[in-house]
């Protein structure tokens, strides 16, 4: 059964929230519960740091989740989001988010001043070319793009040490994977032409190429 047939766990959501509370409220766990909005129960929680809803059944987020502005970690990973509330640029201090497996068409332009970002995850959506904006975000040392179609001529910024690619195909290395002299793993790319690609690629710890 999909997690989408299934209703929430109402029991289980109170009780994760209120061992939140106890334990000082900076550490949320409601993911796999079949939620179809995220509860406004966890409104007050103001010193969150670390919040995963992923794997649940909502659309839309609340406005009020841009009052998390502790935030540093934030999974909304397979929730079939579509437009990004406005409200999560308050949101600027995020070091890690997910954003696979939504419905997301395009990353809104204001995610490009999260300057303390290391790891984003965008794979499995809709749209199939990375915004350019994505080159200043210059501590991001990961980006996730799997599932979401070629890449040809992108600008990534140089910090980037990490960049998973699953199962995309390419006919020849986009020019910028050559220039991220920090670029250390390349995961699961789908070449058409191998003999192409292993020209510069000899840095890398980590190379998963098929054919």
């Amino acid at each position: 059964m999909s997690i989408y047939d299934k209703t929430p766990n109402r029991k289980e959501i109170a009780k994760r929230i209120e061992n939140c509370r106890l334990a000082g409220g900076r550490e949320l766990d409601l993911s796999r519960l079949y939620m179809t909005e995220i509860p406004v129960e966890i409104s007050g929680l103001k010193n969150l740091t670390c919040l995963n809803v992923s794997y649940n059944q909502q659309e839309s987020l609340p406005d009020w989740i841009g009052n998390f502005t502790p935030l540093q970690f934030l999974n909304l990973r397979h929730c079939g989001l579509k437009p990004l509330p406005e409200s999560m640029k308050n949101l600027s201090g995020l070091r890690t988010l997910y954003l696979g497996a939504n419905c997301l068409a395009t990353l809104p332009e204001w995610l490009g001043g999260f300057s303390a970002l290391e790891k984003l995850d965008i794979s499995a959506n809709e749209h199939f070319f990375i915004p350019e904006f994505i080159g200043n975000l210059k501590n991001l040392t990961a980006l996730d793009l799997g599932h979401s179609g070629e890449r040809e001529n992108q600008t990534v910024h140089h910090n980037i040490c990490s960049l998973d690619w699953q199962i995309n195909r390419l006919d020849t290395l986009p020019d910028f994977l050559t220039g991220l002299p920090r670029l250390t793993f390349l995961l699961n790319i789908i070449i058409i032409q191998q003999r192409k690609f292993r020209s510069g690629l000899e840095s890398f710890q980590t190379l998963n190429i098929w054919t």
